[in-house]
């Protein structure tokens, strides 16, 4: 072995230790500052995928860690405190791992159906609809309507 091959596989040994040591360092801090930050709570998830209509149970829902201190509005950051007060329903598709919120769930008790979703003063009413007049599923459920006033519309059309 020549002389210059040998000064250029020492040279490369030494540069392949220095990257592994500062590798190593790197590796230990990352390990050390992720050690440092501890979950700020726990938030309830969903445990598997639930539907429309299903019944949360303890087994659908999990508890995990969270670890940021803004805990999204309306979540639940215990079990008990879904669980709590009577069955509740899902009112909103669900998927696994996703945050269970307040406006995806009934309230304590509550039936699972559209006449949950609307505001506090709201109301939730029925209108008869044929195949003309149902605008053929352009209105799903979750959509808003803005509705005209019954008696202005009675009243244009005994003008006419």
């Amino acid at each position: 072995m020549r002389r210059s091959q040998f000064a250029i596989l020492i040279v490369a040994i030494v540069m392949g230790g220095a990257a592994a040591y500062l590798t190593r360092g790197w590796l230990h801090a990352q390990m050390n500052a992720a050690a440092a930050r501890q979950p700020a709570d726990h938030i309830v998830v969903a445990a598997e995928p639930l539907a429309y209509g299903a019944t949360v149970t303890s087994d659908s829902i999990t508890e995990v860690p969270w670890f940021t201190s803004a805990v999204p509005e309306g979540a639940f950051t215990a079990k008990d405190d879904l669980l709590n007060g009577g069955r509740r329903i899902v009112l909103s598709p669900l998927n696994r791992g996703e945050p269970i919120l307040s406006s995806k769930v009934t309230g304590p008790g509550q039936r699972g159906s559209l006449a949950t979703l609307p505001e506090e003063g709201k109301r939730a009413v029925t209108v008869r609809a044929d195949a003309v007049r149902g605008v053929a599923g352009f209105a799903l459920p979750g959509a808003f309507v803005v509705a005209v006033k019954l008696a202005e519309a009675v009243r244009s059309k005994r003008r006419t």
